[in-house]
């Protein structure tokens, strides 16, 4: 419809999807990416045991106005957390 506009980003290299978009409410972060895992306490909450990077501000206030979504978050969650792990050897 006139007025929205649909923008897919994708980011590759040093982002991690799982500390952008924290499951901060799900013990399995934690268990399985305890070494780089996101505080809790410093996660900015948007809702379903999801939350923000706390360096995402601006995001989370676009969040917070309806601006911003995500889709199919659950999907991502649990690719990411059973995928198998690589070595850097």
């Amino acid at each position: 419809s006139a007025g929205r506009t649909l923008v897919v980003v994708t980011l590759y290299g040093g982002n991690d999807g799982l500390n952008t978009v924290v499951p901060y409410q799900d013990p399995a972060y934690y268990r399985e990416r305890a070494a780089i895992a996101v505080p809790a306490a410093s996660v900015l909450p948007i809702g379903n045991g999801l939350g923000l990077h706390p360096n995402l501000k601006n995001l989370a206030a676009l969040w917070a106005t309806g601006s911003v979504r995500m889709a199919d978050w659950q999907m991502l969650r649990d690719w990411l957390l059973r995928r198998p792990r690589h070595s850097a050897a």
